[in-house]
């Protein structure tokens, strides 16, 4: 059994990321750039919409959310899509571009890569669905066999599962994803079920990886976006938690104060996108590596 190495994944990750800054932002800034672009203009009435929802208890504005909603998804991850590709090549040894001023390269790789996303999206709703109703079927049995003496069991047995839910949708989509991208690059096929097979023993060290690339740039953008939104975009005061309607009313003030600093927050994402990007793709590209020299791809379809 194959062990992806900790250490110099991380120091990997970082060293390419700001060694070949110049490569990656010539190669990602323009999917990371309409990506803001599309975040402005569809998040824009997305999250005007939950504010009149929240605000006014406006049922008739959900259904434009989601649509907004899923247009942003579906275009983000097709241009993350582009952007990981071009990263991952670089970063895996199957393309040495040098100085790069501006790339958006659409071939078999990036649809591929489109796909993955799509397939590992498809995965975790198959998951939900599948756990909502087990989980009423579960929770029922349990307040049904307890009978009168108790009426928290169906709660209880409730709270239990969602947290057994989250613990087991965490290990399989590490497990499925980490991978997932470098594996259909190098070998020209979408590579969720590759990165489960290879990703075998190293849950925690590619935890541990995910931690020491990611948590540090996470937590600087926390500040970042506190300093600029407030506090109360990560703390729910006591009081705003007292009653429904009191609840709903401070979801519509965090809604609209986001709403209002909505450009400058899509700034922000697209200036830090070269490094998240950086670090996220060549992580993944040098452990892949590590699991599977250059030469040892199996054959896949790469036209």
């Amino acid at each position: 059994m194959n062990k992806i190495p900790v250490w110099k994944t991380v120091s990997y990750a970082y060293s390419f990321t700001f060694g070949h800054l110049g490569t990656i932002i010539g190669v990602v800034w323009i999917p990371a750039a309409l990506t803001a672009i599309s975040g402005f203009f569809l998040l824009k009435p997305t999250y005007a919409g939950i504010v009149d929802l929240f605000a006014n208890a406006n049922a008739q504005a959900a259904p434009s959310i989601l649509s907004n909603l899923l247009g942003y998804e579906l275009i983000s991850f097709f241009l993350l899509a582009v952007a990981g590709v071009a990263v991952t090549s670089e970063a895996i040894g199957l393309k040495k571009s040098g100085p790069v001023i501006a790339q958006f390269t659409l071939g078999p790789a990036t649809f591929r890569v489109f796909g993955t996303y799509l397939t590992l999206v498809g995965i975790a709703m198959l998951f939900a669905i599948v756990f909502y109703l087990a989980a009423q079927v579960i929770a029922a049995t349990a307040s049904a066999t307890a009978g009168q003496s108790s009426t928290a069991v169906a709660p209880l047995v409730l709270a239990f599962l969602q947290l057994v839910a989250m613990v087991l949708m965490a290990y399989w989509m590490v497990r499925l994803a980490f991978l997932a991208v470098p594996a259909t690059v190098a070998e020209g096929r979408v590579g969720v079920i590759r990165s489960w097979l290879l990703t075998k023993g190293n849950f925690w060290r590619i935890f541990l990886i995910s931690v020491l690339t990611l948590v540090p740039v996470g937590l600087l953008l926390v500040a970042v976006q506190t300093a600029i939104l407030g506090t109360e975009s990560l703390i729910t005061p006591p009081e705003a938690m007292k009653d429904q309607a009191t609840y709903m009313h401070f979801l519509a003030k965090r809604m609209g104060v986001i709403l209002d600093h909505l450009p400058l927050l899509m700034g922000l994402n697209f200036l830090v996108s070269p490094i998240v990007y950086g670090l996220i793709f060549t992580s993944s590209a040098i452990a892949y590596r590590a699991l599977v020299p250059p030469g040892a791809e199996p054959a896949g379809d790469t036209a």
